[in-house]
């Protein structure tokens, strides 16, 4: 296939051919659209195609796909939005795109090995670059799942789990101290990362919202 040709990428990404791809997906036959997907998964893994991708719509067809009973396929597409989500607009997407972090949470949970891996470098690159976004990834109740994989995925799927709870528990941290500092002034903003990346909690006379857990699993916080 011409997207494995490194020489190749530039024409096929400068061309139009990514909207003609994409677009494809949703009309051709079956073995036309895996063709379509395929080359699209191998594109993402050269940087400079962000800027054509993500435009072009692929991360909610990526996610849609995810779905897929095809084992190859459905790696190659969490894969392929891992490559995404190095980029500020893919973590955007990706955000934005209906159901995404519950299909990621439930790959995280039940997935290959391999899948598995790339779900929590996908949720790691979230919540390291937005703490809007980590937020929004405790939500999906992941944090038992990071523990199971910390023990028993593989090895880059363990290295990923262990520094996404590392992250999350130093969140927690800096929330309590930061709640033991208030002064009673509603007016108090959180010590995250600044405006520009989700730093500033909601203000609220209690202090901020900060939730580790949405549904219920049967793993204790203290356990982790």
């Amino acid at each position: 296939m011409i997207s494995y040709l490194d020489e190749s990428i530039p024409s096929i990404t400068s061309s139009g051919a990514v909207s003609y791809l994409v677009g494809h997906l949703d009309s051709g036959s079956d073995h036309s659209v895996e063709e379509a997907l395929t080359t699209l998964c191998n594109l993402s893994i050269f940087s400079g195609n962000c800027v054509y991708m993500i435009p072009a719509g692929i991360v909610p067809k990526f996610v849609l796909f995810l779905s897929l009973t095809d084992a190859e396929l459905r790696e190659k597409c969490i894969a392929a939005l891992c490559n995404l989500a190095s980029f500020e607009e893919g973590r955007t997407e990706i955000v934005e795109t209906e159901n995404s972090l519950t299909v990621l949470a439930e790959i995280l949970e039940t997935g290959t090995p391999k899948e598995r891996e790339h779900a929590v470098a996908i949720f790691l690159l979230l919540s390291t670059n937005s703490f809007e976004y980590s937020q929004l990834v405790l939500r999906e109740g992941i944090i038992p799942s990071l523990v199971m994989l910390s023990v028993n995925g593989n090895v880059r799927g363990k290295d990923k789990a262990q520094k996404l709870l590392y992250h999350f528990r130093e969140q927690r941290q800096k929330h309590c101290m930061w709640q033991e500092s208030l002064s009673g002034d509603e007016n108090v903003v959180s010590p995250g990362k600044g405006a520009g990346s989700g730093g500033v909690l909601r203000k609220t006379r209690f202090g901020p919202t900060f939730s580790f857990f949405r549904r219920s699993k049967p793993l204790a916080v203290n356990q982790w």
